[in-house]
């Protein structure tokens, strides 16, 4: 990668990277940048109401020790990331103000000595309306909508052939009001098809097609789950960090699994960190410890 070099060109007071462009109001937006010390350990990411945010707010990320200090209310979420070679992806995540403005913040500053040497390095700044950063995507002179993405794997030899199995997955996800996510959804070609979603109330369904089972809400802005799900031939058993269904539910018989999809029929955003697939079932109680 070419990174660039945020440095004091000797004029008093701080450098700062920004970018101007034409905001929604009241969406949320993120900005993410991946940085590295050289002289100056520190960068700052933040966001101004002069320029149209809801409010003021920043985050000052330490490329020392990996950390953050938060300074005001306008900054509703933020992230460090470790990465080899001394770098860390740094973001913040606002809400734009109640009218549609063009705005050159959020921006990157550094403070330090005006010699035109002392700085940080920086690369793969990015934009994004929605309240995760995503990977990143080079672009040049024009911005870009990223396509959904969704993950297949193929039936392989160790995928159940009796429709007897179980599924955990281990994510961070913002669902859309109203709207669900899906985890799981082997068979997807077969009318006996078997799935896991989450849903936007913090609630989890799981079951055949036609036929689920579904526990109570748990929180409304819950974006962290563990959440499992486990098939019989003819039961289902549904748990969501650590709070399982009441029993099984009868379902259709199931035919065999031909593939795993994730994201591929109700879109996830967010990040599956683990996913990990039993060619067996799993009872309530397994599936319960398993999502603590």
């Amino acid at each position: 990668m070419n990174a660039v070099k945020l440095y004091n060109n000797g004029v008093a007071g701080g450098s700062y990277a920004s970018y101007v462009r034409n905001y929604q109001a009241n969406q949320i937006y993120t900005y993410s940048v991946y940085a590295k010390k050289a002289e100056l350990p520190n960068i700052n990411l933040r966001v101004h109401t002069a320029a149209g945010w809801a409010a003021d707010g920043d985050v000052v990320f330490d490329l020392n020790a990996g950390t953050t200090t938060v300074n005001g209310t306008g900054v509703s979420s933020y992230k460090i990331t470790a990465l080899p070679n001394g770098w860390y992806r740094c973001s913040i995540t606002a809400t734009f103000g109640a009218v549609n403005q063009t705005g050159q913040y959020p921006i990157i500053s550094i403070n330090g000595p005006t010699d035109g040497v002392s700085g940080t390095y920086l690369y793969g700044a990015q934009l994004e309306q929605g309240a995760y950063a995503t990977s990143y995507i080079p672009t040049a002179t024009t911005s870009m909508t990223r396509a959904a993405d969704s993950f297949t794997l193929p039936s392989a030899p160790w995928s159940s052939t009796n429709g007897r199995e179980a599924v955990f997955a281990q994510l961070d996800a913002q669902i859309p009001q109203s709207s669900w996510a899906s985890i799981f959804n082997p068979g997807l070609f077969f009318s006996g098809n078997r799935y896991l979603l989450l849903g936007s109330n913090g609630t989890i369904s799981g079951g055949y097609s036609g036929t689920n089972i579904t526990t109570s809400a748990i929180a409304s802005s819950l974006t962290s789950f563990k959440a499992g799900t486990s098939f019989t031939s003819t039961n289902t058993y549904t748990a969501l960090n650590g709070s399982v269904t009441t029993g099984p539910l009868v379902g259709s018989s199931s035919p065999a699994t031909t593939g795993i999809g994730v994201g591929d029929v109700k879109y996830l955003n967010g990040h599956l960190q683990i996913l990990k697939y039993y060619p067996l079932p799993l009872s309530d109680t397994q599936l319960q410890l398993l999502t603590q």
